[in-house]
């Protein structure tokens, strides 16, 4: 009896751990979000770990009726994916109401083990209870938390262009709740010794609604995250906010198992300080959007906050070369891969970035229309997508790049452009998708071209892209003089026009350069590259480098190296 007995009792305990484990949300291959409808909970694993997951989930008032999770398909299946991407697509119902709150959480898993998660909800009504979010972080043996937010020195509106006066504060939390700052935080919750044992940068929470031409205004960012910290224990953060109909709510966080940013290291501070994820830039799914100004962009006021998206990636390449410098900060290789992920994914099956702002310069000159194509931001983009692939070998990147150099090469064929004596050519400096729209070529956006697609065939070997190049190039050559200023502006002697201007007499060269040694930087690049691929100097551009340099340094200017 007692034998039996004894085997009953073993399998009852085996039994109770086998459920335990199986009603457990366990990471499978190839899924990256798991939702309990009984918990109302959803968890963020990444792809083949087994470790406990991330989880946020809702306040009871709110509950979800349904949902779908997508797995991005942006890259190839033949090849190995650089990033993860998973989408959780639902609604929430307030308690027994009919009013339905529409809920987006992606999570995109990166090689290194980090992840970055970002979540919107929208309503067309106002809501009817404030909505809660809380995050909850793997149990650690986390004792305390080290924070650092981000503060600026000032009221002032950032714009665009400057960085705004700022600091990192740093503080320390035991266990317990703590209200923090409004703001963007970097939190390490670490053992006694420091060690940070898990990490996250927490975006700041924003309230937005859209604007007239595809901006979008912050309406409200004075959400206070609330850290429940409970000692070798847990960790999570509460955001609550309200919303008013056809709003927004938005917000995000990068966490990793590790050391994602070391602010100890002043180098660290300033590069975070001056990249600006909480006013001046904001990160969203589609990319980083940038603070628009009423004298840039229709719809923008000087009181309002405003944001249009940037699909030219400088942050990308600029986080490219933090990680390459400084790789054992995940962050920045972080930030790198999710610039990179979205710009593929921003290239349409024309080949191309859009637009969708409305640009006062091109409206009150041409009558531009917002979705026009900026060849300069495209080339940014597609300079930085020829780097990933050519110090990283990502084959997406590389593909996509070639769909932009495709997309010059049309509307060549096309003789979308401007003819230099039937042998060389210029682009336009902004193109519709479907439609010719004549502008005009600025010398900044013509390098930039020649470059694009020097390079572009440099890492292809694609003649084509050589040839349209040359056909550039001659155009440059065909026009040497005309670049160059002789007219009876002394200050500007030498210096060299904006652009060439198609008119019904023929071409005219006019209007100040300008963004001080962006046109001179251009310029070296092309002898480099025409060193590189034909081994010889290029007489006619380095006499324009000349005049150009000239007419810097008498203005005072630091010119780049040569």
């Amino acid at each position: 009896m007692k034998k039996i007995l004894l085997t009953l009792l073993v399998f009852i305990i085996t039994m109770v751990v086998i459920i335990t484990i199986d009603t457990y949300p366990r990471q499978h291959r190839g899924t990256g979000i798991y939702f309990d409808t009984s918990q109302q909970t959803i968890s963020f694993i990444p792809v083949d770990s087994y470790s406990k997951p991330l989880c946020i989930r809702t306040n009871p008032e709110y509950r979800f009726i349904s949902h779908t999770i997508i797995e991005d398909s942006t890259l190839p299946l033949s090849e190995e994916r650089f990033v993860h991407e998973f989408s959780i697509l639902g609604n929430l119902l307030y308690e027994d109401s009919k009013q339905e709150i529409n809920l987006k959480i992606t999570a995109r898993y990166f090689l290194n083990g980090d992840m970055f998660v970002i979540y919107r909800l929208f309503s067309t009504e106002d809501l009817p209870s404030p909505i809660q979010l809380e995050i909850s972080f793997p149990p650690s043996l986390a004792d305390k938390t080290n924070i650092w937010s981000f503060q600026y020195g000032t009221n002032m509106k950032p714009t665009e262009m400057m960085a705004t006066e700022a600091d990192m504060i740093a503080y320390t939390r035991k266990s317990g709740i703590h209200v923090l700052p409004a703001s963007l935080q970097y939190m390490e919750f670490s053992d006694a010794e420091n060690k940070p044992l898990q990490s996250c940068l927490l975006g700041p929470m924003g309230v937005y609604k859209e604007k007239e031409i595809n901006l979008v205004e912050l309406v409200n960012t004075k959400f206070q995250p609330v850290l429940n910290n409970v000692s070798n224990q847990s960790a999570s953060i509460l955001f609550s906010f309200d919303l008013k109909a056809y709003q927004r709510a938005e917000s995000w966080f990068f966490y990793s198992t590790k050391q994602l940013l070391d602010y100890q290291n002043e180098n660290t501070k300033t590069n975070m300080l001056s990249a600006d994820l909480n006013i001046r830039k904001r990160l969203s799914f589609d990319g980083i959007y940038h603070i628009a100004t009423s004298q840039f962009y229709q719809g923008a006021t000087d009181i309002t906050y405003d944001y249009y998206y940037n699909y030219a990636m400088w942050e990308g390449r600029r986080f490219m070369e933090l990680y390459k410098s400084q790789p054992e900060e995940t962050f920045y290789y972080d930030m790198f891969m999710n610039a990179l992920f979205t710009t593929i994914k921003g290239v349409n099956r024309y080949g191309y970035w859009k637009s969708n702002v409305r640009s006062l310069y091109l409206w009150n000159q041409y009558r531009v229309k917002e979705g026009y194509i900026d060849t300069r931001y495209c080339t940014d983009a597609g300079f930085f997508l020829l780097n990933a692939y050519n110090e990283f070998h990502i084959q997406a990147a590389i593909k996509a790049g070639e769909e932009f150099g495709q997309f010059l090469i049309d509307k060549s064929k096309a003789a979308q452009g401007i003819s230099i004596q039937g042998q060389g050519f210029f682009f336009y400096d902004y193109y519709y998708p479907d439609q010719e729209l004549k502008t005009h070529a600025s010398l900044n956006h013509i390098l930039s071209e020649l470059n694009y697609l020097f390079e572009l065939y440099l890492s292809t070997q694609n003649d084509e892209f050589l040839h349209l190049a040359e056909q550039i190039l001659e155009g440059i050559h065909l026009t040497e003089k005309q670049w160059i200023r002789t007219d009876n502006n002394y200050r500007f002697k030498g210096d060299l026009w904006y652009a060439v201007f198609p008119e019904s007499n023929g071409l005219t060269f006019k209007d100040h350069d300008y963004t001080k040694t962006l046109t001179y930087s251009d310029l070296l690049k092309a002898k480099k590259n025409i060193k590189t691929i034909y081994n010889k100097e290029d007489d006619v551009i380095n006499r324009l480098i000349e005049s150009k340099k000239g007419f810097l340094l008498r203005e005072g200017h630091t010119l780049p190296e040569s």
